[in-house]
């Protein structure tokens, strides 16, 4: 069968290309996905992730934040579905360090608003935390964090009613360029296309390497933490961050529950001795991957 344009991959970036392109009428799509997402082998799945406009990368990345808060509203729309929660956001770290600095620098470039907390006004106002005197926290109010798991669920469900064409259990296992179309192929058949998208994260290591792209997987490992006893009923509670280096690395694509459970110990102390009036205990864990331009480029 034809279509107009091949999805590879539903994680959070394929899924959304899904739901984009389930919006134009005549399109042809088609969505694959080599497992059945949202799953626990990719990039997109736990808890939560933050979103925030400020940046401490570069600041060309605050306009494009700006316009993912305006597509994940009118995906809420579209799907009847709460994915985005604003709930400000707590970022803690040295003031001349690059997390802080970095941010603050983004955020007056583009004027995000922001303030900039003593340590004595973090533990007025985050009484939980007890950073020392060298830290400073900066706080941006439109912070707040989405529902990976539920995001891309919500996207392909629309997906699937606008007509597109979702395959699941399917890796794409080559594809071709001829005569200005693509040919995928799969287990299960083979596919033509006018344009194809390659969303499949870590397993699309080998392809751009073939192109000259070098990048390499980078296994980044997160943990959810219930305090005891519990905070405070509040209203509105906020997402928080603090800067600290990492705890080391492992192959991502042969994680160890060894490595998981060393890193989790590791993150509790250093929650501990941010927030020394709560003890914790790790109720989720999980372990993404992403890819990165290798440094050599």
């Amino acid at each position: 069968m034809t279509y107009d344009v091949i999805v590879a991959g539903l994680g959070a970036m394929g899924s959304a290309t899904a739901f984009h392109l389930a919006g134009r009428k005549g399109l042809r799509v088609l969505a694959l996905d080599r497992h059945h997402p949202p799953h626990t082998l990719g990039s997109t799945h736990g808890g939560t992730r933050i979103i925030r406009e400020t940046s401490f990368e570069h600041p060309r990345y605050v306009p494009l934040v700006r316009r993912a808060y305006e597509c994940w509203r009118r995906m809420e729309v579209a799907t009847g579905k709460r994915l985005l929660r604003v709930t400000g956001g707590v970022f803690i770290g040295t003031r001349h360090g690059t997390f802080v600095a970095k941010s603050k620098e983004s955020a007056d470039i583009h004027k995000v608003p922001y303030e900039i907390l003593s340590p004595a006004e973090i533990r007025r106002r985050f009484p939980a935390f007890r950073p020392d005197e060298s830290a400073v926290g900066f706080y941006e109010p439109g912070a707040g964090v989405l529902g990976p798991e539920t995001c891309v669920q919500a996207c392909l469900d629309y997906a699937k009613r606008g007509g597109i064409d979702v395959k699941f259990d399917e890796p794409v296992t080559r594809w071709s360029v001829k005569g200005g179309g693509v040919t995928v192929t799969t287990p299960r058949g083979t596919y033509s296309g006018g344009k194809l998208l390659l969303a499949a994260g870590p397993w699309m290591l080998d392809t751009l390497q073939s192109v000259g792209v070098r990048v390499a997987a980078e296994r980044i490992v997160m943990h959810w933490f219930a305090p005891s006893p519990p905070p405070r009923a509040t209203s509105r509670s906020s997402t928080w961050r603090v800067a600290r280096s990492h705890c080391g690395s492992s192959d991502p694509t042969r994680p160890s529950r060894h490595s998981r459970s060393r890193t989790a110990r590791s993150r509790r102390r250093f929650i501990t001795a941010a927030s020394p009036r709560r003890r914790t205990r790790c109720v989720a864990t999980s372990a993404r991957t992403r890819s990165r331009r290798c440094a050599q480029c």
